[in-house]
């Protein structure tokens, strides 16, 4: 995260040591590749010159000022950060941006938490950072500590997160969406609250699928299903037309979507008309849909799939393709797949609250 002091740090005197304090902790989370420390060329110089000092922490600020005129036009084009205040004895918020009182810094900051549903989501979405990393023109890198909520737990670990008022926070989870005009899921609703109502440093986002499945790049999976799954897998990209279809965002990967399901979809709900032309258009009947295997005039037992289903270890596939192949490598295949732009807006999302340079050497 950038933690950018703002220029009412000059109204404080250089000897302060809750200023000294404040620099100190933001400086060495610098060095150690957790958070970027930033703000105007004036207040740096004075950062500099802060009486008691380590030299580790002066040559951090040092190096700032330094990359100055490379740096600054990037770093002022990321709308989130933490910005640090002297006028201020409380957190507020505006927009993206996180004005917390220089107090509050004295106190030692921890790497920013990535929480999610579970820790393969979490895992996968750093590596849709480090993709995003390989084409932001800041040439910067970022870091954040993976954590899972537990499904349905999530929006509570995110709350306790927010109590506790040590950790800054990005959550990401499904938006359970089925169609454009749907409404988002119960786990996406409790943490957008939770977020939206916090006095702390806490951002929520529901990724733009129904699931993290819909999200993962076709061509990683397709180069990741199990041999098993692969006529599923074969059968999906023909209806979609690999991936191509806007709506295929909105399929359920997992478990398939049944003809059943369909038509059982309330008449005045979004998502009847959304999925009743999906229907039309792969070619399925749903006043009169037969087949010989089974029973459709009884709903109950009809079990035919108008959405293959790839299981719930799709992800879990990826991520293990992903550890065993380069990050070039990966990104490379994965800029290929129809669905590229969902996986890089996650990856920016994580990258700007992440935001921090490469770790120091010693």
């Amino acid at each position: 995260m950038i933690i950018e002091f703002n220029d009412s740090i000059l109204e404080r005197n250089s000897d302060d040591p809750v200023i000294r304090q404040a620099v100190e902790s933001a400086a060495i989370e610098t060095w150690r590749g957790n958070h970027f420390i930033f703000g105007s060329r004036k207040t740096l110089e004075f950062l500099a010159s802060i009486s008691g000092l380590t030299a580790e922490s002066k040559s951090i600020i040092e190096k700032c000022l330094g990359n100055y005129a490379t740096s600054a036009a990037f770093l002022k084009s990321i709308p989130i950060r933490v910005e640090i205040c002297c006028r201020q004895t409380y957190t507020s918020k505006r927009e993206d941006r996180w004005i917390l009182p220089v107090e509050r810094l004295t106190h030692g900051i921890s790497p920013t938490v990535l929480l999610t549903e579970n820790l393969t989501d979490a895992y996968l979405y750093d590596f849709a950072a480090k993709h995003y990393a390989l084409i932001s023109e800041g040439g910067t890198s970022f870091k954040v500590s993976c954590r899972g909520g537990g499904g349905s737990t999530t929006p509570d670990c995110l709350k306790a997160i927010i109590a506790e008022a040590r950790e800054w926070v990005l959550c990401l989870t499904d938006s359970d969406k089925s169609s454009p005009q749907a409404p988002f899921g119960n786990v996406s609703i409790r943490c957008e609250e939770e977020a939206s109502e916090a006095r702390w440093i806490a951002k929520h986002n529901s990724i733009p699928g129904k699931t993290l499945e819909n999200v993962l790049p076709h061509q990683l999976i397709d180069i990741s299903v199990p041999v098993e799954l692969r006529p599923n897998w074969d059968e999906y990209n023909r209806i979609t037309k690999t991936g191509e279809r806007p709506w295929a965002k909105y399929t359920n990967l997992k478990t398939g979507n049944t003809v059943r399901w369909i038509r059982r979809l309330p008449n005045g709900g979004a998502d009847r008309p959304f999925w009743n032309e999906i229907a039309r258009e792969i070619g399925i009947d749903l006043a009169d849909c037969t087949c010989v295997e089974f029973d459709c005039i009884r709903d109950d037992k009809c079990g035919k799939l108008a959405i293959p289903a790839l299981g719930s270890r799709i992800g879990e596939h990826v991520l293990a393709y992903l550890r065993e192949n380069s990050v070039q490598r990966s990104f490379q295949l994965a800029k290929k797949s129809a669905n590229f732009e969902l996986w890089m807006e996650i990856g920016k999302a994580v990258f700007n609250f992440g935001l921090a340079p490469k770790r120091a050497r010693s």
